[in-house]
């Protein structure tokens, strides 16, 4: 009895061994399988044909090729970044160091998430298995949508390419929908991940999809990886929820809308210009006259010079439908992939810059229907202007006096150290912008720092404030206020007038190019870039 058990349980050990996993077989085994399964099973080689050059101009779309396990669609991007220091604007923050996936697309172009390219340094590409790697460049990115692409930087190593795949993007998923992360383990071994779309969600202004894992997804390797749907790329992994198992994604409609841009097509995503107000107030609603069951949001505000202003739109309009989508009193709309999403998020994202966006609003009771001409000028002439994470801050470096173009990149990082608070005397400027458009300013001058010094004695507390007048005359943006700091005086000091008590200081130019001198020798080897 007990050797007939022992037989029995040999064979079923020696079953379990010869059946094959569901598991992707690693590169090194794909060989030895392959010889073992039925000969119609097996995949035929097929000689690469070389890929003709891509023009400049042409839309960056990847060419159709069958689906093949994921090792041969991935790479790893490796990139060192090193930001600017808005705060003291001649230094450097300490370099780091990011580590992503990169999908492959054909034309040797790779695409991964754009946050992995931000101040990037250096750049490289290498197999997941990391046996070969290569130095990469930025093609372009766009934060807005959170997407970049990368090229080899010789032609030479654009061999690199040969054992890759590339895969078309497919539709786009919505809610119901089931889908794959491509990923690797350890960087090595390839992995499926089996995802459920859930719903859509908000990520960076634009609308996300959220999916549910099946399984845990290696945290290391999930940021910027391939979501694919039946051998197409149909998303890209933006963000990992471990303890949910919930993975965002960026959908394939704004994969299609970045890889069909243009070199001088303009990146980022359209800024309105204008601030909305729900409508639950039922007596607010018929001080609008709006009719009864009819929804919508209340304009609060139009930004001058935005495409709101241009269009047309007014404080107290309501705004009842965009693209003929009902908004409700809450600010939402229902979009067809990611389901209820606020209207500020479905402006920007259903027509990409350069369009028309279609809005019906009820104005006096009366509806009518206006066409927004989808641009930035918003944010472009906005007297605080978010300036590109990677481009060089402007300064001036005069006598210890640090100025600079006051800009919400700036703001933000002030913020930041300063734990959420700001100046009064920069919280001041928001309330104030309209006004000081319309007196001429363009840009802002800040004095934003003040170095010991001799020619700065008795000023040591006069940063972060603005600059109003050098010398009597206004200056209206950063290069005016530079030609005014340049103008000699007969009494050879500059009177310089701002929005802080004592509100104007009295600097001796001698001194001052005294002290320019010594922290040119000492601390800041470029007192200006512009």
């Amino acid at each position: 009895m007990y050797r007939f058990l022992l037989v029995l349980s040999l064979t079923g050990l020696l079953t379990c061994a010869c059946k094959p996993t569901q598991r992707t077989a690693s590169p090194r085994a794909k060989h030895t399988e392959s010889q073992q399964q039925p000969a119609e099973q097996q995949p035929q080689a097929q000689p690469q044909a070389e890929q003709p050059k891509q023009p400049a101009d042409a839309p960056l779309l990847p060419p159709k090729t069958e689906a093949v396990s994921p090792e041969s669609a991935l790479l790893m991007v490796n990139v060192t970044r090193q930001g600017y220091n808005r705060l003291t604007p001649w230094e450097k923050q300490p370099p780091s160091q990011r580590r992503t996936i990169g999908t492959y697309l054909g034309n040797g172009m790779v695409l991964t998430h754009s946050t992995a390219l931000l101040n990037a340094t250096y750049a490289e590409l290498s197999l997941p298995d990391s046996s070969r790697t290569v130095p990469a460049k930025v093609v372009r990115y766009d934060n807005d949508l959170g997407l970049g692409l990368l090229t080899v930087v010789h032609d030479a190593d654009a061999s690199i390419f040969d054992s890759r795949t590339a895969h078309p993007v497919g539709d786009p998923l919505s809610r119901g929908k089931t889908a794959e992360l491509w990923c690797t383990l350890n960087g090595t071994e390839p992995l499926r991940v089996p995802l459920y779309v859930q719903v859509g969600t908000t990520g960076a202004g634009m609308p996300r999809l959220s999916l549910q894992a099946e399984q845990a997804v290696p945290e290391n390797f999930a940021f910027g990886a391939p979501v694919m749907q039946d051998g197409k790329l149909v998303g890209l992994s933006a963000g990992y929820d471990a303890n949910a198992r919930k993975l965002t994604i960026i959908n394939a409609e704004l994969l299609q809308r970045f890889l069909s841009h243009k070199a001088d097509t303009p990146k980022g995503v359209p800024a309105i210009g204008m601030e909305i107000a729900t409508l639950d107030d039922p007596v607010f609603r018929r001080y609008l006259k709006l009719q009864d069951g009819q929804t919508g949001v209340y304009v609060s505000k139009v930004i001058p010079h935005s495409a709101a202003a241009t269009a047309g739109i007014c404080v107290g309009d309501v705004i009842t439908a965009v693209e003929g989508i009902p908004v409700d009193n809450l600010g939402r709309c229902d979009l067809p992939l990611y389901g209820i999403t606020p209207v500020s998020v479905a402006v920007r994202y259903l027509k990409p810059l350069g369009q028309e966006l279609n809005l019906t609003i009820s104005r006096e009771g009366n509806s009518q229907e206006l066409a927004l001409a989808l641009n930035t000028d918003s944010r472009d002439k906005s007297l605080l202007p978010n300036e590109e994470d990677d481009t060089p801050p402007r300064y001036i470096a005069w006598g210890g006096l640090v100025f600079q173009p006051l800009s919400g990149t700036y703001l933000q990082a002030l913020k930041s150290q300063a734990r959420g608070s700001l100046p009064v005397e920069f919280m001041e400027i928001e309330n104030r912008e309209e006004e000081l458009q319309k007196e001429g300013y363009t840009e802002l001058t800040a004095l934003t720092l003040v170095i010991p010094t001799p020619a700065t004695l008795g000023y040591d507390n006069m940063g972060f404030c603005v600059v109003e007048k050098v010398n009597g005359h206004p200056v209206h943006n950063f290069s005016e206020f530079a030609a005014r700091l340049d103008e000699p005086t007969p009494s050879g000091a500059v009177e310089i007038t701002l929005n802080k008590a004592p509100y104007k200081l009295y600097i001796d130019r001698a001194a001052a190019e005294t002290a320019n001198d010594s922290l040119r020798r000492s601390a800041i080897p470029v007192l200006r870039r512009f």
